[in-house]
């Protein structure tokens, strides 16, 4: 059995393994991922980069993730973050 959790978004978050992507966003003015994950899973993996506009980028690591949303995070609309997604290694073939 899955349960749907709800992680806040650091630089480089890691979700159980398995976990199922359901939707990022904003909840107030936090970002968070909300995932159906196995609640026994006790392994987790790197499977979410945030980069800021302007960010130095290791291109190499990001050849396995895909962007998934970039995030407008003040009322100026000045600070901006890019999410990239990597699915997660029992998903890849």
């Amino acid at each position: 059995m899955k349960v749907i959790y709800k992680y806040p978004l650091v630089p480089e978050t890691c979700l159980p393994v398995g976990a199922e992507i359901l939707h990022i966003g904003l909840q107030g003015l936090k970002l968070c991922v909300w995932a159906l994950a196995d609640p026994e899973e006790k392994t987790f993996e790197k499977r979410i980069v945030l980069l800021a506009t302007g960010q130095l980028v290791n291109d190499f690591e990001l050849t396995t993730y895909t962007h998934y949303q970039t995030f407008l995070l003040d009322a100026e609309q000045s600070y901006v973050i890019h999410v990239f997604t990597r699915a997660s290694k029992t998903d890849i073939v």
